[in-house]
């Protein structure tokens, strides 16, 4: 007599299919990148916003680009940085927004940036192709700190410069005299 549970069995392991799924992955770069860009497109996160403060802003004709970071708890380093640009077909409209929300788009400028996030494999960076921004805070803490000290540094310059820049009465020809003893 047979048991009618022989036929119900199931195989969790199948020797033949016998591979390991832990294998380093061999690709070239061009193809990691294809694969990277393939995740961010089947995971749906293609289309982000994503908070922070702007750093490297460089602004060109044609585009923008700047880093946008996270702040490490000190406050000393980002704990996080995402490269972002803006391309001329969106330059305007960011312009428009900002201008509309009196924002201004400043290194150390606390922003919430939305576009595509995407994979630049000549650069070799994951990177954001902004088509808004919002200005939330002109300057973070930190900046706001940075600016303070450039700004007493400023005023200490200027009043040396004040006391070092002496006007130097000038010759007859036309070129400062030369004072005695020198």
């Amino acid at each position: 007599m047979k048991s009618t549970m022989a036929s119900i069995v199931v195989w969790l392991y199948d020797p033949a299919l016998d591979t390991d799924v832990h294998a380093p992955l061999t690709v070239g770069l061009s193809e990691l990148f294809d694969l990277l860009e393939d995740v961010i497109t089947e995971t749906g996160i293609d289309q982000v916003v994503v908070a922070g403060t702007i750093q490297g802003l460089r602004r060109r004709p044609r585009w923008w680009s700047f880093d946008l970071v996270e702040m490490s708890a000190t406050g000393e380093s980002p704990s996080a940085r995402l490269r972002c640009v803006v391309f001329a077909r969106h330059m305007s409209s960011i312009e428009a927004d900002l201008a509309a929300g009196y924002g201004a788009l400043a290194d150390g400028a606390v922003a919430t940036v939305t576009g595509t996030l995407e994979t630049h494999a000549p650069w070799g960076e994951l990177r954001i192709v902004a088509s808004a921004i919002a200005v939330l805070d002109e300057r973070s803490a930190t900046t706001r700190a940075r600016h303070r000290r450039l700004r007493r540094s400023r005023r200490a310059a200027r009043d040396i410069g004040t006391r070092l820049a002496t006007p130097t009465p000038l010759g007859p020809d036309g070129w400062p005299a030369r004072r005695r003893g020198r």
